[in-house]
């Protein structure tokens, strides 16, 4: 009897599918069973030393090549250490003006700017995020 497919190798072959041949990651629990599944289907997998790195990495290989290419890492502090890369390649612009919104550089926003203008840095970020 044939088992079903999981999640992860129907997204593997389906990447694959698409032109997938390289993901540069950083593996960890959260992405273990997707990295292990693109290996299965065909993608090689790039080690990286860095969430930024593979990031990056994977960025400068899809510019250099015009090939789909992937970056794969853990979630949490691995996504966070990842963002710069991620944006970069995605051409995200993350607009974090804070003189402009009357903040501080403080990451609470918690300085005199802060208090001067009213506003809280929070809501300033959600804005952004959303």
């Amino acid at each position: 009897m044939q088992e079903d497919p999981t999640v992860a190798a129907v997204l593997a072959r389906d990447l694959a599918h698409y032109g997938a041949r390289r993901c540069f990651g950083l593996l960890g629990t959260a992405n273990f069973k997707i990295s292990h599944a693109l290996v299965e289907a065909g993608v090689e997998l790039i080690s990286a030393r860095h969430e930024c790195n593979a990031a990056s990495m994977a960025d400068a290989y899809a510019k250099a090549t015009q090939e789909l290419t992937l970056v794969s890492v853990h979630s949490g502090p691995g996504l966070t250490n990842a963002l710069t890369g991620i944006a970069e390649a995605g051409k995200i612009i993350i607009v974090a003006e804070w003189q402009a919104l009357g903040h501080d550089n403080q990451i609470g926003g918690k300085g005199p700017k802060s208090k001067a203008s009213g506003r809280d840095a929070a809501r300033c970020w959600r804005a952004v995020a959303a």
